[in-house]
């Protein structure tokens, strides 16, 4: 599929997501595997069509949010999560990007918390529900928060700081084979030159 058919696509199939009460059933984009089940819900507050996006994450045992972050983040390479670590509270989402087509320039990208930025991102919990609950203000961190089944963990960028809950999301898609293909040859080609 090209790139133009593929971002019409995804955006036409947004358009009916949004239009209805969402829940696990509506996303697609799966990480991991097991008898429990998350979503995460990511809201770059953008303006855009697409400017809230939802990822599963399943698992078996114990798990935190920040581990369904990194592991859905290790997973969809069209996704780029940045952490930073602040002493005695753990890690917290400082960056997020999403590149749909792979092509450089990221539909969606914003970072905070450093010297100069206008804003932060937001935590946000809710449920345990098999659809999107009302969200509630985390008072921890992602390293904190351990995961139950059907919990549902939200990041909203809050511009010049003012919070704002995460809005219905889209489900994000499944990153296409031929993409993972072309990816896993550029690192490839990259492990190569660096070699060299």
């Amino acid at each position: 599929m090209n790139k133009s058919l593929s971002s019409f696509s995804f955006l036409l199939l947004s358009g009916f997501a949004g239009a209805q009460t969402f829940g696990f059933s509506d996303i697609v984009n799966w990480t991991g595997t097991g008898t429990n089940r998350a979503a995460f819900v990511l809201d770059w507050n953008d303006g855009t069509v697409t400017r809230s996006m939802a990822w599963g994450f399943r698992w078996t045992g114990s798990a935190t949010a920040e581990q369904m972050l990194r592991d859905v983040d290790a997973n969809d390479p069209r996704l780029t999560l940045g952490f930073t670590l602040y002493s005695g509270f753990g890690y917290a989402l400082t960056a997020a990007s999403y590149d749909l087509n792979l092509d450089g320039t990221p539909e969606h990208d914003r970072d905070g918390f450093a010297l100069g930025t206008t804003g932060y991102w937001a935590f946000y919990n809710g449920g345990p529900s098999s659809t999107l609950p009302s969200w509630t203000s985390s008072n921890f961190g992602i390293t904190s928060v351990a995961l139950v089944t059907d919990d549902w963990e939200g990041l909203s960028w809050a511009p010049d700081f003012n919070a704002v809950n995460p809005a219905t999301p889209v489900a994000a898609p499944v990153p296409e084979p031929a993409t993972l293909a072309m990816v896993g040859l550029g690192v490839l080609v990259l492990r190569r030159r660096t070699r060299g």
